[in-house]
Protein backbone atom coordinates (compact mmCIF):
# COMPACT_ATOMS: atom_id res chain seq x y z
CA UNK A 1 0.00 0.00 0.00
CA UNK A 2 3.15 2.61 0.39
CA UNK A 3 4.15 1.97 -3.24
CA UNK A 4 1.34 2.53 -4.34
CA UNK A 5 0.70 6.03 -2.42
CA UNK A 6 4.18 6.67 -3.29
CA UNK A 7 4.05 6.08 -7.40
CA UNK A 8 0.44 7.89 -7.25
CA UNK A 9 2.11 11.05 -5.00
CA UNK A 10 5.17 11.25 -7.48
CA UNK A 11 2.68 10.74 -10.75
CA UNK A 12 0.82 13.62 -9.78
CA UNK A 13 3.47 15.75 -8.70
CA UNK A 14 5.41 15.18 -12.25
CA UNK A 15 2.13 15.83 -14.49
CA UNK A 16 1.46 19.34 -12.30
CA UNK A 17 4.35 20.42 -14.17
CA UNK A 18 2.99 19.86 -17.23
CA UNK A 19 -0.44 21.33 -16.40
CA UNK A 20 1.52 24.57 -15.32
CA UNK A 21 3.66 25.27 -18.14
CA UNK A 22 1.09 26.63 -20.85
CA UNK A 23 2.31 28.38 -24.45
CA UNK A 24 2.68 32.29 -24.24
CA UNK A 25 1.70 33.93 -27.29
CA UNK A 26 2.44 37.93 -27.95
CA UNK A 27 0.55 39.74 -29.87
CA UNK A 28 1.66 39.67 -33.97
CA UNK A 29 3.09 43.27 -34.47
CA UNK A 30 4.24 45.17 -38.17
CA UNK A 31 7.62 46.29 -37.86
CA UNK A 32 9.98 48.87 -39.37
CA UNK A 33 13.15 49.91 -39.41
CA UNK A 34 14.91 49.67 -36.31
CA UNK A 35 12.78 46.97 -34.16
CA UNK A 36 12.16 47.89 -31.30
CA UNK A 37 9.83 45.75 -29.40
CA UNK A 38 8.74 45.89 -25.97
CA UNK A 39 5.39 43.28 -24.60
CA UNK A 40 4.79 42.69 -20.99
CA UNK A 41 2.48 39.36 -20.22
CA UNK A 42 2.15 37.46 -16.32
CA UNK A 43 3.19 34.01 -15.75
CA UNK A 44 0.51 32.26 -13.01
CA UNK A 45 3.30 29.48 -12.38
CA UNK A 46 6.57 28.63 -12.95
CA UNK A 47 7.48 27.30 -16.20
CA UNK A 48 10.54 26.06 -18.44
CA UNK A 49 10.26 27.92 -21.68
CA UNK A 50 11.72 27.98 -24.95
CA UNK A 51 11.32 31.53 -26.51
CA UNK A 52 10.54 31.09 -30.38
CA UNK A 53 10.53 34.50 -33.30
CA UNK A 54 9.60 34.33 -35.95
CA UNK A 55 9.39 37.27 -39.00
CA UNK A 56 7.57 37.01 -41.96
CA UNK A 57 8.68 39.13 -45.50
CA UNK A 58 8.44 38.99 -49.09
CA UNK A 59 12.20 39.64 -49.07
CA UNK A 60 14.11 36.93 -47.76
CA UNK A 61 16.53 38.28 -44.52
CA UNK A 62 14.86 41.27 -44.72
CA UNK A 63 14.74 41.20 -40.86
CA UNK A 64 17.22 40.25 -38.46
CA UNK A 65 16.39 39.82 -34.84
CA UNK A 66 19.78 41.13 -32.68
CA UNK A 67 18.43 40.50 -29.05
CA UNK A 68 15.44 38.61 -27.40
CA UNK A 69 15.69 39.64 -23.75
CA UNK A 70 13.18 38.35 -20.94
CA UNK A 71 13.63 40.21 -17.27
CA UNK A 72 11.16 40.32 -14.46
CA UNK A 73 12.69 43.23 -13.01
CA UNK A 74 13.92 41.49 -9.77
CA UNK A 75 17.52 40.67 -11.28
CA UNK A 76 16.39 37.51 -13.43
CA UNK A 77 17.19 38.15 -17.03
CA UNK A 78 18.09 35.76 -19.97
CA UNK A 79 19.43 37.72 -23.34
CA UNK A 80 19.78 35.78 -26.27
CA UNK A 81 21.42 37.18 -29.97
CA UNK A 82 24.52 38.61 -31.09
CA UNK A 83 24.91 41.24 -29.03
CA UNK A 84 27.92 41.94 -26.29
CA UNK A 85 26.77 39.37 -23.56
CA UNK A 86 24.16 37.27 -24.65
CA UNK A 87 23.38 33.69 -25.30
CA UNK A 88 23.76 33.07 -29.02
CA UNK A 89 20.50 31.73 -30.65
CA UNK A 90 20.16 27.76 -29.90
CA UNK A 91 19.23 27.82 -33.78
CA UNK A 92 17.79 29.73 -37.21
CA UNK A 93 16.11 28.49 -39.98
CA UNK A 94 14.76 30.50 -43.23
CA UNK A 95 12.51 29.35 -45.18
CA UNK A 96 10.51 30.65 -47.99
CA UNK A 97 6.67 29.73 -48.81
CA UNK A 98 4.58 30.29 -52.07
CA UNK A 99 1.56 33.32 -51.63
CA UNK A 100 -1.64 32.26 -52.88
CA UNK A 101 -4.82 33.71 -53.64
CA UNK A 102 -8.32 32.00 -54.37
CA UNK A 103 -10.34 32.93 -57.50
CA UNK A 104 -13.40 31.44 -58.29
CA UNK A 105 -12.56 28.55 -56.38
CA UNK A 106 -9.21 27.88 -57.46
CA UNK A 107 -6.22 28.50 -55.60
CA UNK A 108 -4.07 31.05 -57.69
CA UNK A 109 0.12 31.33 -57.41
CA UNK A 110 0.97 34.16 -57.38
CA UNK A 111 4.70 34.06 -58.14
CA UNK A 112 5.79 36.02 -54.62
CA UNK A 113 6.81 34.29 -51.65
CA UNK A 114 7.41 34.76 -48.22
CA UNK A 115 10.38 34.47 -46.07
CA UNK A 116 9.82 33.30 -42.60
CA UNK A 117 12.75 33.38 -40.24
CA UNK A 118 12.32 31.26 -36.70
CA UNK A 119 15.32 32.28 -34.26
CA UNK A 120 15.25 29.68 -31.03
CA UNK A 121 16.24 30.47 -27.56
CA UNK A 122 17.51 28.20 -25.39
CA UNK A 123 15.30 26.75 -21.99
CA UNK A 124 14.41 29.53 -19.36
CA UNK A 125 12.78 28.68 -16.23
CA UNK A 126 11.01 31.32 -15.95
CA UNK A 127 8.81 32.19 -12.29
CA UNK A 128 5.79 33.40 -11.69
CA UNK A 129 5.00 37.24 -11.64
CA UNK A 130 5.27 39.72 -14.61
CA UNK A 131 8.16 39.75 -17.13
CA UNK A 132 9.20 41.82 -19.64
CA UNK A 133 10.25 40.92 -22.99
CA UNK A 134 12.05 42.75 -25.71
CA UNK A 135 12.82 42.15 -29.28
CA UNK A 136 15.56 44.53 -31.26
CA UNK A 137 16.36 44.05 -34.30
CA UNK A 138 17.12 45.51 -37.99
CA UNK A 139 14.84 45.79 -41.25
CA UNK A 140 16.70 45.99 -44.42
CA UNK A 141 14.32 46.96 -46.44
CA UNK A 142 10.87 49.21 -45.25
CA UNK A 143 9.28 48.93 -49.02
CA UNK A 144 8.62 45.07 -47.94
CA UNK A 145 6.14 44.76 -44.95
CA UNK A 146 7.39 42.70 -42.36
CA UNK A 147 5.64 41.02 -39.10
CA UNK A 148 7.13 39.88 -35.76
CA UNK A 149 5.43 36.76 -33.82
CA UNK A 150 6.56 35.52 -30.43
CA UNK A 151 5.87 33.04 -28.25
CA UNK A 152 6.76 30.94 -25.73
CA UNK A 153 6.09 26.93 -25.87
CA UNK A 154 6.95 24.75 -23.22
CA UNK A 155 9.50 22.31 -23.09
CA UNK A 156 9.29 18.84 -24.47
CA UNK A 157 11.26 17.00 -21.26
CA UNK A 158 7.40 18.25 -19.36
CA UNK A 159 5.52 16.23 -21.79
CA UNK A 160 7.89 13.20 -21.03
CA UNK A 161 7.82 13.42 -17.38
CA UNK A 162 3.87 13.93 -17.43
CA UNK A 163 3.66 10.67 -19.86
CA UNK A 164 5.98 8.87 -17.31
CA UNK A 165 3.76 9.52 -14.70
CA UNK A 166 0.71 8.70 -16.30
CA UNK A 167 2.31 5.57 -17.32
CA UNK A 168 3.12 5.30 -13.90
CA UNK A 169 -0.29 5.46 -13.01
CA UNK A 170 -1.68 2.59 -15.23
CA UNK A 171 1.29 0.11 -14.09
CA UNK A 172 -0.51 0.67 -10.64
CA UNK A 173 -4.26 0.35 -11.60
CA UNK A 174 -3.35 -2.71 -13.74
CA UNK A 175 -1.13 -4.18 -11.20
CA UNK A 176 -4.01 -3.26 -8.88
CA UNK A 177 -6.64 -5.04 -10.89
CA UNK A 178 -4.63 -8.08 -11.21
CA UNK A 179 -4.31 -8.17 -7.34
CA UNK A 180 -8.25 -8.09 -6.93
CA UNK A 181 -8.84 -10.91 -9.53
Amino acid sequence: MKLKTAVVSLALAMTGALASASMVTLPTIGVTDPINDVQHFTLDTDSVLTGVIKTTSMLDLNATINLFELSNGLGVDYKFGSVSGATPFASFGDVSTPIYFVDNGQLVDTGDVNWIQTYLTGPMFLAAGDWTLTVDGAISDNKYSTKLDVSLVPEPQSLALALGALAALGLVRRRQKSVIR
